[in-house]
């Protein structure tokens, strides 16, 4: 049986079979939360129209009231709302950028109740669907992968995924409802300075597309090393007694260090790349806002060319106020865009792993028409039963038969195959050739459920949950009384072990024990 090497991803077989896993995300697990993104939706529109009116505002107020060179006129208010003295025009203007302030707060918290409360509920429901699939797959699965590696999907995964779709969509619809309320304002205001506060929107689009092209990979290779990373130090932490043991520490750190290593490499691929292409975005867009700047100063001077202007009158100063403020508010967001594809490349190559993981499928597989097992009773019996792992051959041809109430011992050196007869008994793994009978039953025609319900299993590597010694001996038949665990104790033998102790069965045990 062969384990993935640190240089493998254990998961990429599963893992390039995904077709687009943010969609089948969305697809499958979004739409029971629509009415939460609805509202992280609706909340991010509104507390972003809100957030826009106060430049506008401002850009108004300078031309009407301050230099009075134009009317007291707001869009989509009718006039005769509006006061028509100077002071009662500040005190209106004054109080729309209050209400505008205080509303966005408020519309800002709905906003964030929503995204949230859709992110976390997908992300309790990709986690336990996960776990729920990686629990029923067959045996075989645990053997050729890494428990790290799992556990990596698990929590990792699911957290930078939860990571995405909390702050990244959130701020994702935050930031595309102000740069596009922000052009419409613009080119409302004045269409030939918008364009040239436009201008740097294409070389952002492509410099962020050339980004994802070069870091897609990249966070996919992070995602296999820091599986490797977890899966070393899951190993070692579980094997700290035969590492102490066999005096291995320094061999032993020097493997944490080795994938460790590989893990910072990988990372620091990624991070190189990132690092700059952040920077870039950020001189693209001061770039923007210098040149809007330039170009509206000099046209409030009079001094802007005619292909600029077309021949149009100066620019007012409040309009100019308004450009330079939403200018602010525009250029900015545009490069944290790049921090938002970055978020979504990281829960893409996260999803992918889930998704990959969750579409495994399992050689154990209950036939649809399987009965209850019924036992009678008791016989057991293998006919011209073979098994084996991968290409190695382990059970050839056994044919044996225990009557109930008899015992039978397997007798045989290491690896003989002495556990894989009885797992194939519980179905653990199914058999290659023959066909294994309780009562006259093929186990494969009965319901798993049933079948494991009748059996009783002692594995040679003892396994203890976290919990009481009670919890334990109760595993499996939840709710069973005192009296009940004190009789299956001592048909075990150990309820004198047990009462020996501190505090009896109630002592708690360490996960793993």
């Amino acid at each position: 049986m062969s384990h993935p090497s640190d240089d493998e991803d254990p998961f990429e077989d599963i893992r390039q079979k995904t077709d687009n896993p943010m969609r089948r995300l969305f697809s499958e697990y979004g739409k029971p939360n629509l009415g939460y993104f609805g509202l992280g939706f609706f909340g991010s529109v509104i507390a972003r129209i809100l957030d826009l009116l106060p430049p506008l505002l401002l850009g108004i107020a300078v031309d009407s009231i301050f230099r009075n060179d134009a009317a007291y006129d707001l869009p989509l208010i009718p006039q005769a709302w509006l006061p028509s003295t100077t002071e009662g025009q500040f005190w209106f203007t004054i109080g729309a950028i209050a209400f505008a302030f205080f509303g966005g707060s408020l519309f800002h918290w709905i906003r964030n109740y929503g995204w949230n409360a859709f992110a976390q509920n997908i992300q309790h429901d990709v986690r336990t669907d996960t776990y729920d699939k990686m629990q029923r797959l067959n045996m075989d699965f645990f053997a050729e992968k890494q428990t790290g590696e799992m556990m990596s999907i698990l929590s990792n995964d699911v957290n930078r995924l939860e990571r995405f779709l909390n702050d990244g969509m959130n701020s994702a619809f935050r930031l595309s409802v102000m740069v596009i309320g922000i052009a419409g304002i613009l080119l409302w205001l004045n269409p030939r300075l918008a364009i040239v506060t436009l201008l740097p929107i294409p070389i952002i689009a492509v410099t962020t597309w050339k980004f994802i092209d070069i870091i897609q990979p990249k966070y996919a290779t992070v995602r296999k090393t820091v599986g490797h990373l977890n899966s070393r130090l899951e190993n070692n932490l579980g094997g700290i007694k035969v590492i102490k043991t066999f005096n291995t520490e320094s061999f032993e750190s020097e493997r944490v260090d080795d994938v460790s290593m590989e893990y910072y490499d990988a990372n620091w691929d990624a991070i190189n790349t990132r690092i700059k292409f952040f920077p870039a975005l950020r001189v693209i867009a001061g770039i923007g806002f210098v040149i809007t700047f330039m170009v509206g100063g000099l046209w409030v001077l009079g001094e802007a060319p005619t292909w600029i202007t077309g021949g149009q009158q100066d620019l007012s100063a409040g309009v100019f106020v308004s450009f330079i403020l939403y200018t602010q508010r525009f250029i900015w967001p545009m490069a944290q865009f790049g921090s938002i594809i970055n978020m979504y490349q990281r829960a893409r190559a996260s999803s992918a792993r889930m998704f990959g993981l969750m579409d495994t499928p399992s050689r154990i597989v209950e036939d649809p028409d399987a009965d209850e097992l019924t036992v009678t009773d008791g016989n057991v019996e293998y006919k011209n039963v073979s098994f084996g792992y991968d290409e190695e051959t382990i059970v050839d041809d056994i044919n044996f038969e225990v009557e109930g109430g008899n015992t039978l011992a397997l007798v045989g050196p290491t690896g003989a195959g002495k556990s894989t007869v009885l797992k194939l008994l519980l179905r653990m793994y199914d058999v290659d050739e023959g066909s294994i009978e309780i009562d006259g039953q093929d186990i494969r025609d009965v319901t798993i459920p049933s079948l494991r319900k009748k059996l009783g299993y002692v594995s040679q590597d003892t396994f203890m949950f976290y919990g009481t010694v009670s919890d334990n001996i109760e595993y499996g038949t939840f709710g069973a009384d005192h009296e009940q665990v004190v009789e299956a104790a001592k048909a075990a033998e150990a309820h004198e072990f047990i009462m020996n102790l501190p505090r009896g069965t109630t002592p708690r045990s360490a996960s793993g024990a």
